[in-house]
């Protein structure tokens, strides 16, 4: 699910859309065959036909510190958050069990808490996670662009199938 989040990414930028507001709840699995589908570009940015978005991911899924435009980066960012979730179960900084939020309040909450990590720099530990240094760099802001994500991913498959190859 990893690579077809980043795979999705790759190819809505090579198309000129930032989509802005990625999210888990923006990915779909398909029922038979678990392909994941990437939906819900109300807010997208397309230069090319003149689409300006007006959407921000939610906290947990944007970067503090960057301005309030939708970029490449803000969309690498807010991946590096749906990784984290794919892998890990749940929001970063949000412990499970954590369906919806149940109050306006616990959405604030959870917020502050996350934007003040991530402000900060201080992400959740990635350490012994599927693509965890990937999400990492996500964070850090390391890649330039999905199709470099990509590279690393091959890179780091084809690294573990010759480990164990061997």
């Amino acid at each position: 699910m990893c690579r077809q989040a980043i795979e999705a990414i790759a190819y809505i930028h090579s198309r000129g859309v930032i989509h802005s507001d990625l999210r888990p709840d923006n990915f779909l699995v398909h029922t038979t065959d678990y392909d994941l589908i990437l939906c819900d570009f109300g807010g997208s940015t397309c230069e090319e036909i003149g689409i300006e978005g007006e959407t921000l991911p939610d906290d947990g899924f944007f970067d503090p510190n960057s301005d309030c435009t939708t970029t490449v980066a803000t969309d690498i960012f807010s991946l590096g958050s749906v990784l984290y979730t794919i892998v890990s179960g749940h929001w970063p900084y949000r412990e499970p069990p954590c369906g919806f939020f149940t109050s306006r309040e616990e959405m604030d909450e959870y917020g502050s808490r996350v934007n003040g990590f991530f402000s900060k720099g201080i992400f959740p530990d990635t350490k012994g996670l599927y693509v965890g240094e990937i999400i990492l760099r996500c964070w850090n802001k390391k890649y330039s662009s999905a199709n470099e994500i990509l590279r690393e991913l091959d890179a780091s498959e084809s690294s573990a199938s010759n480990s164990e190859t061997s």
